[in-house]
Formats: structure tokens, C-alpha cells, sequence
């Protein structure tokens, strides 16, 4: 406990003192990835929705480790400019943006990812299956996407859209909108809606050939939500047993705090090989 107190601190420290100072909101994100479990690589594009209160603005700042590559920057359908740093990038503007206004950019890159934090980006394997996830506290979310860092401005939701190799699913956070094999493809499609405020380090994917165990539950025998369960197939016997788990956890806090506040989406639990 102690230890993630500490940890808490630090991020709070580190995201108001050694960030760069971005003067601007974050509204939405969509991110468009593709990934191999099989392969440390990524690439896609990341569309983020924002506004600024300030006059002249006419840069922002993205963080980014410049192991990840930006291919290009559009605004209104024209290339911006753009300069890497080690940590984040700098994207300029062709003239000043008015305030009090969204707008839309989207960053096209690819790359191997660093390892960072507790394991930001990884690829193992689990009973001799391939095995993707992100898990990006603190300062991560950087180590593979395009995002602003500051926990002082979440985004308000975000579509997270990942396309894989047939055989694997994709968990993420939100809402499973719809999978899509895609035409002449070994591909499929994974589309996640989250439709609640959200900071860059909580958005996470992971993939591998999960069996999908989903079951609804209810707390106080009023609010009924999904509880979402990707599990390893060797593993489904573990799922014995879990819903009561489920159910009396969760009505145990719902009745000292507040209700589940996420019931609109989902409970979710996405195996990992962190036991």
C-alpha cells in the first residue's frame, strides 16, 4: 500500500513539474493499431479531438519515445511540421488556432517499443501461444502512442480499434462495438468504445487466443452490468466459482463507497502473464 502511495505521488510530481507545459484539452482519442503478438512492433495512426484556451497557440506537444517513428502529422487535411525529442514530440501549426474551439489532428507512426514502467509494452507467450499487453503506469502510455501524459487533463472518451491475425482476440477498455474479419484477409478487426474521462496511462490493450467467459451481475439487485472475462484456454477452469466472487466483491464496495461507477461498460479482466 505504502508503495503505490509513493508511486501516486510521484506520478503527480512528475506530471506537473517535468512535463512540458501543454496549454491545451484533451477531448477525445481514436486509436488505429496494428499488431502481432508475435512481433514487439506497432503502428497505426492516433486521432486526438482538443481545444485550447490560450491566444497565439500555435504549436502542442505530444509525449512519444522516439523509438516510435512519426510518419506524419495532419490538420485539416494538410501536413504539419514537426520535430522529435527523446520523449515527445512538437507539432507546428501554419498559423495560430482560435481558442474555445475542437479541432482535429491525427499522427501517423510505427516502431519497436522501449520497456519502461511496470512493463509499458510486452510479447511473451503462454502455453507456447504469442501474447501482447500494455500496462503503461506511471508515464508509459508513451512507450507506445501518441498522448498527452498530465493526469491533470483526461481525455473524455476514447475508440480504441486494433487489427490483428485471425485466432486472437483483442480486450481493451469500454465496450466491444464490433469485430470485423476483414474482405481477402487473414485479419480481424477489434473496435472498443470507452465512453468515460480516462488518462493516457489507463488506456491498455492486450492480445492473444483468449476464451471469452462473460456473465452479468447486479449490485443491490438494481444496476445489472457485464462482467467481461478474457481468459487463456488452458486456464478456463479457473473461471469456477467467479461469478459469486464477482457478484459479492462487488456489491460489497458498492455499498461502502458508491455504486460500480463504470455499469454503463463493463467489469473487465484480460489475463496477462503476471500470474
Amino acid at each position: 500500500m505504502k508503495k503505490f502511495f509513493l508511486l501516486n505521488i510521484w506520478v503527480a510530481i512528475y506530471s506537473i513539474v517535468f512535463t512540458q507545459n501543454y496549454n491545451y484539452d484533451i477531448k477525445y482519442h481514436r486509436l488505429e493499431l496494428n499488431a502481432n503478438p508475435s512481433v514487439r512492433y506497432i503502428n497505426g495512426n492516433v486521432t486526438t479531438i482538443f481545444s485550447t484556451n490560450a491566444t497565439n497557440f500555435n504549436s502542442l506537444s505530444f509525449d512519444l519515445d522516439n523509438s516510435l517513428i512519426v510518419d506524419s502529422v495532419l490538420f485539416n487535411n494538410s501536413k504539419l511540421n514537426f520535430i522529435q525529442q527523446r520523449y515527445y514530440f512538437d507539432i507546428f501549426f501554419q498559423q495560430n488556432i482560435e481558442p474555445h474551439t475542437n479541432y482535429s489532428i491525427t499522427v501517423y507512426y510505427h516502431g519497436t517499443p522501449p520497456n519502461n514502467g511496470f512493463g509499458s509494452f510486452e510479447t511473451e507467450t503462454h502455453n507456447n501461444q504469442p501474447i501482447m499487453w500494455t500496462l503503461s503506469e506511471p508515464m508509459g502510455a508513451r512507450d507506445w502512442w501518441p498522448c498527452k501524459q498530465q493526469l491533470t487533463d483526461k481525455a473524455d472518451s476514447i475508440d480504441l480499434i486494433v487489427t490483428t491475425n485471425i485466432g486472437n482476440r483483442v480486450a481493451s477498455n469500454g465496450i466491444l462495438s464490433k469485430i470485423d474479419t476483414l474482405e481477402n484477409s487473414t485479419k480481424v478487426r477489434y473496435t472498443w468504445k470507452h465512453r468515460y474521462p480516462i488518462t493516457a496511462y489507463l488506456v491498455a490493450f492486450a492480445i492473444t487466443n483468449y476464451a471469452d467467459y462473460t456473465f452479468i451481475t447486479k449490485i443491490n439487485d438494481t444496476i445489472s452490468f457485464p462482467v467481461v472475462n478474457y481468459i487463456y484456454p488452458e486456464d478456463i477452469s479457473d473461471t469456477i466459482g467467479l461469478y459469486q466472487m464477482m457478484h459479492k466483491q462487488l456489491n460489497f464496495y458498492s455499498n461502502i463507497f458508491i455504486p460500480y461507477p463504470f455499469h454503463k461498460e463493463k467489469y473487465g479482466h484480460a489475463y496477462f502473464n503476471w500470474g
